[in-house]
């Protein structure tokens, strides 16, 4: 059963961050014109379209049409709190931007657990005769430690994102080092080699530390202990799988 379930959470976070662009998600908000519900309705598609393949079980066409309608409502949901919400100051919107992104994701997990548990899913399918449940534990945390992190983590910082406009830096250079940490950090949590985590931790905030920018230290050390945290919870349910 827990296999499946990663089957459907990969299935899901491949969807929802890696076959999504940012130019898809402006797309959707636009609830009211064609344009939008055709983005609505290809995004819940692609989904559906994914579950079918990743749990590969070919005759069972409820699950997927399942997984289409509920994506489906739940985004829609998603963008008309969105749309509705009124914000009084930048911190204000950061929050509920969390917030509902947080909601929003946990609503997609609960529904593939209700699938799970309601729908019948045959378990001997081709991934399952592939990979292992750790093994794929593992190719989720990667993907969960680049893309959605980064995600999350940028809409929790926004609210510092303004402050430190005037400072020049390299272009996306914050993200593919953002991305770099947490996979390096994943690494040594999965290879059992925390020292080597510890000294990566040391030696990017001894290197900060350095620089005469209090407010871009601070907002560079917060993204870092977000991304590490992330990383170490990745890593610490992988082995719990793997134990059990």
């Amino acid at each position: 059963m827990i296999m499946i379930f990663l089957q459907l959470l990969c299935a899901h976070i491949v969807a929802d961050f890696y076959l999504q662009s940012y130019k898809m998600c402006m797309c959707k908000m636009q609830l009211l014109t064609r344009k939008g519900r055709l983005c609505q309705i290809g995004h819940a598609f692609v989904h559906g379209l994914l579950a079918y393949i990743f749990v590969s079980d070919w005759t069972n066409w409820v699950l997927p049409l399942l997984v289409f309608v509920s994506h489906l409502i739940i985004d829609i949901l998603k963008d008309i709190c969105l749309s509705k919400i009124q914000y009084q100051s930048s911190d204000i919107k950061s929050n509920w931007e969390c917030v509902l992104f947080i909601i929003d994701q946990a609503l997609h997990i609960l529904v593939l657990c209700i699938l799970l548990k309601h729908v019948n899913i045959a378990e001997n399918t081709a991934i399952c005769n592939i990979l292992d449940a750790k093994v794929l534990s593992c190719i989720i945390a990667y993907l969960i430690v680049v893309k959605p992190t980064s995600i999350l983590i940028g809409m929790f910082t926004q609210r510092w994102q303004n402050v430190l406009s005037d400072s020049k830096g390299l272009h996306d250079a914050g993200m593919w080092i953002g991305y770099a940490e947490r996979v390096l950090a994943l690494t040594f949590m999965l290879l059992g080699t925390y020292e080597a985590l510890g000294f990566l931790i040391a030696a990017k905030s001894l290197l900060r530390f350095q620089e005469t920018d209090t407010k871009r230290t601070e907002y560079v050390l917060i993204g870092t202990l977000l991304s590490f945290g992330v990383a170490v919870m990745c890593g610490v349910v992988i082995e719990y799988i793997g134990n059990h």
